[in-house]
Formats: structure tokens, sequence, C-alpha cells
């Protein structure tokens, strides 16, 4: 997954890796984020996941737009 942040007006590409996600966190690389941190999370066009962490803006680029869904679906599961 390609990672970009935007904080302060100030967009970042963070280093990736391979996406994890469980009941507890979404994971790459060496970045994990607790899921109750996360207030919303949402696709953006067919590659892109998005959600906000604290003040920080994350879109995460994942290559295989089924992958995407399959993260949001979790997500939505999760937090029922």
């Amino acid at each position: 997954v390609t990672v970009r942040t935007v904080e302060n007006h100030q967009e970042t590409e963070l280093p990736g890796g391979a996406l994890k996600m469980d009941r507890a966190a979404i994971s790459w690389g060496e970045t994990s984020i607790s899921l109750e941190r996360i207030s919303e999370m949402a696709m953006h066009g067919r590659h892109a996941l998005v959600f906000t962490a604290g003040k920080v803006y994350y879109e995460l680029l994942i290559p295989n737009e089924s992958n995407t869904l399959k993260f949001q679906h979790f997500y939505e599961e999760c937090k029922k």
C-alpha cells in the first residue's frame, strides 16, 4: 500500500507496506493505528481508502480494488 497524510495543509508520503487490519487496528509497515482513533473511513475512487485519526487525514492507495472494498466492509463491521 502507498500512504499519504495531510496534516496542517501539508501532504506527506509515508513508508508503505503490506496492509493488515484486525478488530483492534489497521497497520502497514511499521505503522499501526487503533480503530478506536479512526473517526470515519471511506473509499475514494476504486483504489483509495481514506480516514481521519486525530487531526491527521490518511489516504491509502491499494493496488487491488477488491481489497479496498474488503477493508471498508471490515471496518464497518468492527464499528458496530
